[in-house]
């Protein structure tokens, strides 16, 4: 039987070690990952674990957060089919003012 998350793990990695090469290169495994990289341990060939940045890791679980809530999912999807039928609206419209950032650079 063919396990299709081992396949996904892999093709989405950057690179791909053995549990005795990541031994070996930890320190530059983590740079690579703090820099962006996924890279993904194998023993005997199967994929065990994968090391990505805390930047990243956050980003991930702040994604999974959000699509666990309901009510964002809902508001994006309402998002979606606003955007499909054109009803998009500026931040101005919306409230009523510019983003901060812009009234930051007016002043």
């Amino acid at each position: 039987m063919r396990d299709d998350n081992c396949l996904m793990v892999i093709s989405m990695a950057e690179q791909i070690v053995g549990v005795k090469e990541a031994h070996r290169k930890l320190p530059r495994l983590l740079r690579d990952a703090e820099a962006g990289k996924q890279i993904v341990v194998s023993r005997r060939g199967k994929p065990v674990a994968v090391v990505i940045g805390a930047k990243e890791y956050n980003s991930i679980m702040a994604t999974l957060e959000e699509m666990a809530d309901p009510r964002a999912l809902r508001a994006l999807r309402k998002a979606q089919e606003d955007s499909a039928a054109e009803r998009i609206y500026t931040y101005e419209e919306v409230f009523g003012h510019p983003p901060p950032r812009l009234r930051r650079e007016t002043k």
